[in-house]
């Protein structure tokens, strides 16, 4: 025999199932003990959405809060923070001494004349080698 799918197990919980589950339910213990315990289940969470439903808010406000002499005290703290990071000057950044443009050529042109990056000159020092040859 088969076996109620979960489909048709929720379309008769929901009441929108048709007279083959419940002849099903009367003649099948096993999918009658599945949808007594779903049903129990729902009724469960049913009960404790009506509990929570009906239970007494808790207050709108915290305790802190209730004196607005408080928040007013906390406004004027952080006030009194801006004003005085405000007046603070800021540190002189100091400037770089403008190098001249030729100073700038004439290294790069040592620069860009090297066979051998600076790192390596040390090792080329080491093995004679002609470029030109």
């Amino acid at each position: 025999m088969s076996h109620l799918t979960s489909e048709q197990i929720s379309d008769y919980l929901s009441a929108a199932s048709d007279g083959g589950v419940q002849r099903h339910l009367a003649g099948c213990a096993q999918c009658r003990s599945e949808v007594e315990r779903l049903d129990a289940a729902l009724r469960g969470f049913r009960a404790a959405i009506h509990q929570w439903a009906e239970a007494p808010s808790p207050p709108p406000a915290a305790a802190g809060l209730r004196n607005p002499w408080w928040v007013a005290l906390a406004v004027a703290a952080v006030l009194l923070v801006c004003v005085l990071l405000s007046r603070q000057a800021p540190a002189p950044i100091p400037a770089a001494a403008p190098a001249s443009d030729a100073a700038l050529l004439n290294q790069i042109d040592s620069d860009a004349a090297r066979t051998v990056p600076a790192p390596m000159e040390p090792l080329s020092q080491l093995v004679s080698w002609d470029p030109e040859e």
